[in-house]
């Protein structure tokens, strides 16, 4: 009768045994396909779909390696979960030493702020082309306008970039009356006024402040 029971219990265990590590199988393929999908197709959100599910594996060493694998996910993504996720490597894999080492890497590489996934993204684009203008100027603060010398006259200008429009905010007349002409310039950090540099024929130049109406012009 011992004898049978011993015969039972070794049988329940080998059958486990194999349910186990068949279930292991079966996550770390799942890893090698949550890999191909990061790193070949570039299809993030499969693949962390893919790694969430093995990060509860009874294999620790394999959920580890999900739980990096779903970081790098994350950072692609720019979501702050990849800090999380390397924190939660350190604290609940402290048996994992090779993860966690590699946790601790990965983390102190991201900012301290992570950009979220929402936010928007730095757009290139052409802002002034036209070869009647001197690059000697700076954007305002809201990033409309540009303020430069245009060479046409020499006067001080603007150029809404909403808009395309140019607008001379002095008005010395062509070169052929004046060869005055204004220099470097850059608004005032609240956008309401420029300071520029005003030259005059006899090689010296002054310092200027003007409203962006044209009104209140002080020199220096």
């Amino acid at each position: 009768m011992k004898t049978l029971k011993s015969l039972t219990v070794m049988i329940v265990l080998a059958f486990w045994t194999l349910v186990l590590v068949s279930q292991d199988r079966d996550q770390a393929q799942k890893l090698q396909e949550g890999i191909t999908l990061m790193e070949t197709k570039g299809d993030y959100p499969a693949a962390i779909r893919l790694f969430r599910e093995i990060t509860t594996a009874p294999d620790r060493s394999l959920a580890a390696r999900a739980l990096l694998y779903l970081g790098l996910c994350y950072e692609k993504l720019d979501k702050e979960e990849a800090r999380k996720t390397y924190q939660r490597i350190i604290q609940e894999f402290k048996d994992q030493r090779e993860a966690v080492t590699e946790a601790q890497s990965k983390l102190s590489a991201l900012p301290r702020g992570v950009i979220p996934a929402s936010a928007p993204a730095f757009v290139l684009r052409q802002v002034l082309t036209s070869p009647s203008a001197f690059i000697q100027g700076a954007p305002s603060p809201d990033g409309r306008y540009i303020c430069f010398a245009d060479n046409e006259t020499g006067d001080l200008a603007i150029l809404d970039l909403d808009t395309g429009g140019k607008r001379r905010l002095t008005n010395k007349g062509s070169w052929n009356v004046s060869m005055e002409h204004a220099g470097y310039s850059i608004f005032s950090p609240d956008g309401k006024q420029i300071a520029y540099s005003w030259g005059f024929t006899d090689n010296m130049s002054n310092l200027c402040m003007i409203r962006l109406d044209g009104s209140e012009c002080l020199f220096w």
